[in-house]
């Protein structure tokens, strides 16, 4: 099953503010949600509903899953000490 993976603003934002090496790693962890919505090493966050975060050494990759859309939103791309803010 094929997702589509949108970005809000702020997501866009900092993911073009990061350096070339670490952006090359978290493309490739975003190619892989295109496959599945739950990849290896995904999280559950708590105190929301059907949002997840991936880890791509320091970096967070927040994002919800809309199943009845096939569609993932990645709300939120930062380093841990921000992410969660």
């Amino acid at each position: 099953m094929i997702f589509r993976v949108e970005f809000s603003r702020r997501a866009l934002d900092s993911l073009e503010k990061l350096d070339a090496q670490i952006m090359e790693r978290v493309a490739g962890k975003l190619r892989e949600l295109e496959g599945t919505p739950f990849p290896r090493g995904c999280r559950k966050l708590k105190g929301e509903v059907d949002a997840y975060r991936l880890r791509v050494g320091k970096i967070r990759i927040l994002y919800k899953i809309l199943l009845d859309e096939k569609a993932i939103v990645i709300f939120k791309i930062e380093f841990r000490e921000r992410a969660y803010q």
